[in-house]
């Protein structure tokens, strides 16, 4: 089954189309993109004015500048990496991270992450910023309703990141010096 991509660009390969369904799950404007070399690109796209604008005048200087250098072929990887990325811009690709090798589900796993440590970084500065217009009055008590609304708020999305498919944690707990014992026995497992 075909999945549209937010950005035309020339690639060899496509990523797959569950992999991308899964990755726009977590945010829909997520894109997947082969630059080459087994190199893939995980980004967003946001497309406005401003970024459109600024490709443009990026990729008319450039041209420009190599016109009146007498390039007419592109064989330099410098130019063909700058316009490439001037391309993206102007479509509003927003570069997140480079991956190599085959597309996986690691991509996902690690674009799941990255967006939640966002999301919570936003909810943290909401937070501050609410506890900070409460006044000297009531501050004990808003500060406390505050914190424990978001607590509820955010508890059961937590558990199911921490806990995702994960029964038991390994934890090394430094014994008391005993020369008798190896210290490979040293680690204990900690179930949950």
């Amino acid at each position: 089954m075909h999945v549209e991509r937010l950005v035309e660009w020339p690639a060899i390969f496509d990523p797959p189309p569950e992999l991308l369904r899964r990755l726009r799950a977590i945010r829909p404007n997520a894109e997947l993109i082969y630059i080459g070399d087994g190199r893939w690109w995980l980004g967003e796209v946001r497309w406005n004015s401003e970024k459109a604008r600024r490709a443009g005048i990026m990729i008319k200087t450039w041209w420009q500048n190599r016109k009146d250098e007498g390039v007419t072929v592109l064989t330099d990887p410098h130019h063909i990496a700058f316009l490439r990325d001037a391309q993206l811009l102007y479509q509003g690709f927003a570069y997140i991270r480079e991956y190599f090798g085959d597309p996986d589900g690691r991509i996902v796993n690690d674009y799941q992450r990255m967006c939640w440590k966002e999301d919570h970084d936003i909810l943290e500065q909401e937070v501050q910023h609410q506890l900070s217009q409460s006044d000297d009055r009531t501050s004990l008590q808003k500060r406390i309703k505050i914190v424990t609304d978001r607590i509820r708020a955010e508890a059961k999305s937590d558990h199911s990141i921490i806990f995702n498919k994960r029964r038991s944690v390994n934890l090394y707990v430094p014994p008391k010096p005993n020369l008798l014992v190896p210290r490979a026995n040293r680690k204990r497992i900690i179930t949950v």
